[in-house]
């Protein structure tokens, strides 16, 4: 028999607004997921399991585990625990919140490393209702459903198990209306995860989730791989908020227009689930977990003319109160003192990617001779930074792309000798490439040489050819590769 455990008096005046705080599935799924990373997770399985009117939602994973006096607290509103600037937990709310705004009883079994044991322990509104007690049931393992134990019996982990599902977007007996549920959940997980799942936060551990056994594939709002998009100079704001110095990392992007998107499917994909305009403006992210995915928060309306533009800022779990993180982490408000330089900042880059929309390239015209500075022409900057350092060359490099058609010699985390490479018209050209041991004469740097004379149109073209056929006298074969090549992107280069 379930053995009853007391973890809160008087319960049927708070179980409505404790199942209303605002979750739906798809972020009441990621919270419980933000439970496994914290607990060095490296493998999260998602199932949705339909039965009709008895389908379950199971997550586990492979973490560190917890005893039973772990369950009891985590499974405690407002449970006890001090939260590091780095955790993804907030309240001590979002287990039982999450889970119970979508089901009426809640198991949570767990197994630790080197314990043969498997501790459960169950919230059922059903018996909470009946005694008016918010009293947790500690069932047998043999009481238990199945679902909830089978995996940690070969496993250490924590499974989580939702049953008696009442809500519209899981206890529909519509089996259609459930898979479309799963659908929107993967596209959730793949998109607030996905620099866990590529790696790419501060967790040096890696991470895979699976939905219904299939790996969940990361969606990057920013689309690097794609050698159009624009990676533009980062910055970082400092802030005082209750009398503590806070800052945030802005990092802005410009994604390629239409045409220039490598494929039709890629272009799609890029709109993510909101589609192209709502994708626009900030995405915000706690700690490397992606909190808001586009919006401008109100300093400026999204257009269809800059929805190219696309803004990271990431802030710790020190900013919280500044940013107003609501339980669900669902949304934040941009703070106060630094909302007029964002304002700025975003209108700079927004301006910047509504020239580039209206300018609808052709796919076979070069970046290069395609863009400019797009910064030139703004009365104002957020930062001096935010300039193009070279007057052709405006594609960065991405991170997780190294070979994009137009590269500047930045460096990254993952590329830290990026090459110098000039843009092809065709794939079927193999990129010229300037030697990395090339340097150029200091004469050209010192008032003397050519390059102090760089102006624009005919004369720039000039002075490039005179630069080249000096500095690379001695390397016909390079220098007549180089010319080649440019002769392809510009008309001034092939009449010279």
């Amino acid at each position: 028999m379930a053995k009853p455990v007391l973890l809160l008096p008087s319960a049927n005046r708070m179980i409505g607004s404790m199942r209303d705080i605002g979750y739906d599935l798809s972020t009441s799924i990621a919270d419980l997921v933000d439970n496994s990373i914290e607990a060095g997770a490296t493998e999260v399985f998602v199932n949705l399991i339909y039965k009709e009117n008895k389908s379950c939602i199971r997550i586990l994973d492979n973490g560190i585990g917890m005893s039973t006096e772990q369950i009891d607290e985590a499974l405690r509103y407002g449970s006890r625990r001090n939260y590091s600037s780095n955790d993804l937990g907030k309240f001590g709310l979002g287990l039982k919140t999450a889970s119970l705004s979508h089901c009426r009883k809640l198991s949570v079994a767990s197994r630790q490393k080197g314990s043969k044991e498997i501790s459960i322990l169950m919230w059922d509104m059903d018996h909470i209702e009946k005694e008016d007690r918010w009293e947790a049931l500690r069932p047998e393992l043999h009481e238990a459903t199945h679902e909830l134990y089978e995996k940690l019996q070969d496993i250490t982990g924590t499974s989580i198990l939702l049953e008696n599902l009442d809500r519209d977007s899981t206890g529909s007996s519509d089996k259609k209306s459930f898979i479309a549920s799963c659908r929107h959940v993967e596209e959730h997980l793949g998109m607030v995860f996905h620099r866990f799942l590529n790696q790419e936060a501060k967790r040096k551990l890696p991470l895979t989730i699976y939905i219904n056994g299939n790996k969940i594939k990361a969606w990057d709002p920013f689309v690097r791989n794609e050698p159009d998009t624009r990676i533009l100079p980062s910055q970082e704001f400092f802030y005082e908020h209750q009398e503590r110095k806070l800052s945030i990392n802005v990092q802005p992007y410009i994604l390629p227009p239409e045409q220039l998107f490598s494929s039709k499917s890629a272009h799609v994909e890029a709109g993510g689930p909101k589609k192209w305009n709502r994708q626009q403006g900030f995405y915000i992210y706690r700690n490397d977990r992606l909190i808001q995915s586009g919006g401008w928060n109100r300093v400026r309306a999204a257009d269809e003319h800059t929805k190219l533009a696309r803004i990271s800022i990431d802030f710790n779990s020190n900013a919280d109160e500044s940013f107003k993180v609501n339980i669900a982490k669902m949304t934040v408000q941009l703070p106060t003192k630094v909302r007029p330089e964002l304002t700025k900042f975003a209108s700079q880059i927004a301006s910047a990617a509504d020239k580039i929309y209206r300018e609808k390239p052709n796919k076979k015209q070069n970046s290069m001779s395609r863009t400019g500075n797009i910064f030139n022409g703004q009365n104002s900057e957020p930062n001096s930074q935010i300039t193009q350092k070279t007057s052709s060359a405006t594609n960065q490099t991405s991170q997780i792309n190294p070979t994009s058609r137009v590269e500047t010699n930045q460096t990254s985390q993952n590329n830290p000798t990026s090459r110098v490479e000039t843009n092809q018209a065709s794939q079927n050209n193999p990129p010229s490439r300037v030697e990395t041991n090339y340097s150029p004469t200091p004469d050209l740097y010192q008032g003397k040489g050519a390059i102090t004379e760089i102006g624009s149109g005919a004369n720039l073209v000039d002075t490039v050819i005179t630069v080249l056929k000096k500095e690379l006298s001695d390397k016909p074969e390079v220098l007549g590769r180089i010319l080649s090549s440019l002769a392809k992107l510009r008309l001034e280069f092939r009449n010279s």
